[in-house]
């Protein structure tokens, strides 16, 4: 617990993403931490200028055209579960052009 402060996922870092993201921006994250991951769900979800694309309180598929990095892999060898999430930044009439954003 001593190191939550120093998660890049916190509600300041996110007011200041959904200021400089443009309405309907997507913000694609992974982490191959289970808690990480539902810190980042929970800060996300909790977030009003952020909707999540994959469902509330859902983690997304992996994007088409994802680069796995050598983190991910490292992750992956050792068995642990890489959970993507996929936001976007709310504005008046921003999401009907998230269409774009696939999940196949």
């Amino acid at each position: 617990k001593r190191h939550f402060k120093r998660r890049l996922i916190q509600t300041a870092l996110l007011d200041q993403l959904s200021e400089v993201m443009r309405p309907g921006a997507v913000l694609s994250l992974a982490t191959d931490s289970a808690n990480y991951a539902e810190w980042m769900l929970e800060h996300l979800e909790a977030h009003p200028n952020f909707v999540n694309l994959a469902g509330e309180g859902q983690f997304a598929p992996e994007p088409a055209g994802w680069i796995t990095t050598n983190f991910q892999s490292k992750g992956e060898r050792a068995g642990r579960l890489i959970r993507h999430f996929a936001y976007a930044v709310k504005g008046s009439d921003a999401l009907s052009n998230v269409g774009a954003c696939s999940f196949e």
